[in-house]
C-alpha cells in the first residue's frame, strides 16, 4: 500500500511539473509577438492586418499545434522555423488569444 501511494504521488508530481513547464505567459507572448517573432509585421497590433488571424475574429482561439503547423507549411511563416521554442509558441498563443474580438 505504501508503494502504491508513493507511485501515485510521483505520477501526480511529474504530471504537475510537466504542465507547469508549458504554462503560458501572456506578457512574454506579447514581447515575442512584437520582438523576435516579428508577428506584428504581418498581423498588425490587433491581429487584423494585413494577414488577419481569422479565428480570433470569429470568437475562436488558436492552439499551439496550429501555430506549429503554419510555421511548417506556410511560405510566409517558414522563416520562423527553428527560431521559436515550444514555450515561445505557447506564450505567443496566449497573447494572441487575448486579441480575440
Amino acid at each position: 500500500m505504501k508503494k502504491l501511494i508513493c507511485l501515485v504521488v510521483a505520477v501526480l508530481f511529474v504530471a504537475g511539473a510537466s504542465s507547469l513547464s508549458f504554462a503560458q505567459d501572456v506578457a512574454a507572448g506579447k514581447a515575442i509577438y512584437y520582438g523576435k517573432g516579428m508577428c506584428v509585421a504581418c498581423h498588425g497590433k490587433d491581429g487584423s492586418k494585413p494577414f488577419k488571424l481569422t479565428k480570433l475574429f470569429k470568437g475562436e482561439t488558436y492552439t499551439v499545434q496550429e501555430l506549429k503547423e503554419w510555421i511548417d507549411k506556410e511560405a510566409q511563416m517558414k522563416m520562423l522555423k527553428g527560431k521559436l521554442t515550444e514555450k515561445d509558441l505557447a506564450d505567443v498563443n496566449a497573447y494572441t488569444n487575448t486579441l480575440k474580438k
